[in-house]
Order: C-alpha cells, then structure tokens, then sequence
C-alpha cells in the first residue's frame, strides 16, 4: 500500500469516531491529528523494537512519508 493510500486510511478511520455536532474541517483537522499520533506511536514503538532486538520490521522511511502523506491531506 503507498504512503498516500495508508494515510488516507488511517483519517478514515479516525473522522467516523469523531463527534458529528462539530463542522466537517475541524473533524477532519481531529483526525488528521488522530492518525499523526498514531504513526508516531508505531514509529516509537519501531525504534524501542530495533533498540531491544537490533533489527526492524516495519520501515521507518515508510511511516514517514505516511505522516506527509496525512499533513497533504
């Protein structure tokens, strides 16, 4: 999946929890803000890994350009 589509994702999931008495922007500004700290999350929890076992699994650069994806948006 590229970067642009995972972001996308992630804000989709995020903007149905989100309270619908609120205007459209600031449900999207909330989600967006919900799946920023969501790839900060896996990224902490890829570096604590890669500390512990010396190896990665997930790609950091990956999570990266999910985040710039998810600021286009």
């Amino acid at each position: 999946m590229e970067a642009k589509d995972k972001a996308k994702e992630l804000i989709s999931k995020f903007y149905d929890e989100i309270d619908c008495n609120i205007t459209n922007e600031v449900v999207k500004a909330k989600a967006k803000q919900c799946a920023l700290i969501c790839v900060d999350e896996m990224i902490r929890t890829i570096n604590e890994y890669q500390e512990f076992y010396g190896v990665g699994c997930l790609s950091i650069d990956e999570l990266q350009q999910v985040k710039q994806e998810i600021n286009k948006i």
